[in-house]
Parts: C-alpha cells; sequence; structure tokens
C-alpha cells in the first residue's frame, strides 16, 4: 500500500480532477457546412451554410467575421474574401464543363443546437449560369472549404427542384488523394 504525503496528496488530487473533469471539457464538434444546390432556367444556385469558428480557422484572413454579431453587415472587402475563398475550394462541373459560380450575397446570423449551444453561421449564396438546355447530370462537386484544416469538418448537400422539393444528394468529409480534391458524383436526385 503506498502512502502519498502533502504533495503527493494534491497531486493524485488534481489528477483525480483532471481525469473527472475531462468529460465536461471534451467539446462537441460544430455542425459541417450544408449545401443546397438548385438549378432553374439557365442559373445554378448554390447556398452554403458554415460556422464562422471553423471557417477562420481554415480561412485566417477571415477571423474579423468572429467579431461579427448576426445581422451585422459583412464589409465589401470581406464580401470579396469569402468569393475568392469559396472560388478556391467549391467547384461544380458538368459533362459540359465547370460552372463559373460568383458570391452575390454572404450573411450572418446566429444559430444553435443542443449540442454545441449558440454558435455564428455565414451563409452564403452563390450564382452561375448555364444553358438552359445543358444536361446537369451526372454533376460533380468537388468542396473542401473548412475540411481542407478541420478534418473532422463534413458536408451534406441538398438539391431543390424548381418546385421546392429538397432531397439529400450527398454527404462526405475530406476527399483528396494526391493533393486532388476528390469530386463527389451526383447524380439525378
Amino acid at each position: 500500500m503506498m502512502i502519498l504525503g502533502g504533495s503527493g496528496r494534491v497531486l493524485a488530487l488534481a489528477l483525480l480532477l483532471f481525469i473527472g473533469g475531462m468529460q465536461s471539457a471534451l467539446a462537441h464538434a460544430l455542425p459541417g457546412s450544408v449545401l443546397f444546390l438548385s438549378h432553374d432556367q439557365g442559373q445554378m444556385n448554390v447556398t452554403i451554410l458554415l460556422p464562422i469558428e471553423d471557417l477562420v480557422i481554415a480561412a485566417p484572413a477571415l477571423k474579423a467575421l468572429e467579431d461579427l454579431d448576426g445581422g451585422q453587415d459583412i464589409t465589401p472587402a470581406q464580401q470579396t474574401q469569402i468569393g475568392a475563398y469559396f472560388a478556391a475550394h467549391l467547384k461544380l462541373q458538368t459533362e459540359d464543363g465547370v460552372i463559373a459560380l460568383e458570391l452575390i450575397e454572404a450573411t450572418i446570423k446566429t444559430a444553435g443546437n443542443a449540442e454545441v449551444g449558440t454558435y455564428n453561421e455565414l451563409t452564403i449564396q452563390l450564382t452561375g449560369t448555364s444553358a438552359a438546355d445543358m444536361p446537369l447530370f451526372p454533376m460533380r462537386l468537388s468542396y473542401d472549404a473548412v475540411m481542407h484544416e478541420v478534418r473532422n469538418h463534413r458536408a451534406t448537400v441538398y438539391w431543390k427542384d424548381p418546385t421546392g422539393m429538397v432531397s439529400g444528394v450527398a454527404e462526405f468529409g475530406y476527399r483528396r488523394i494526391g493533393g486532388k480534391v476528390q469530386p463527389v458524383l451526383i447524380t439525378r436526385p
């Protein structure tokens, strides 16, 4: 039987408190990216929702977004930075080629859930033009926003048809092979 002296008991008590307190200290991951894709009359629309806290880990140049509260305006310079970031981390490609997407709006709102509490969420809307008769499917989505730095970040992709019906089409995590983002194949929902 081992008997601990005064400093040994303090050390043992500190160790027990540390180990016992680890359960409450383990944080839940923030929600992943949610992408809504839609196409109507030659217009490809993409809406992306993601936590700002994860985005600034992946894109430190956007750190100033953390200081904004839900509903506050994003400056034109920040909009440009957001657009450039997503231009580098999002690509939609059909049989006819890449659909060039342009950022049309970025907003911040307060979001939350039972597991992580409240957090600030960035919503961006992008649009691109395609020929109305262009076959969309199969479509290849290359997306590694945030997950190129935050490896447990995931993306869930939904397709919204012209009637408003929404259906899930993909869910994935970090997908690089040989340094290249691996596209996700999206077939007709």
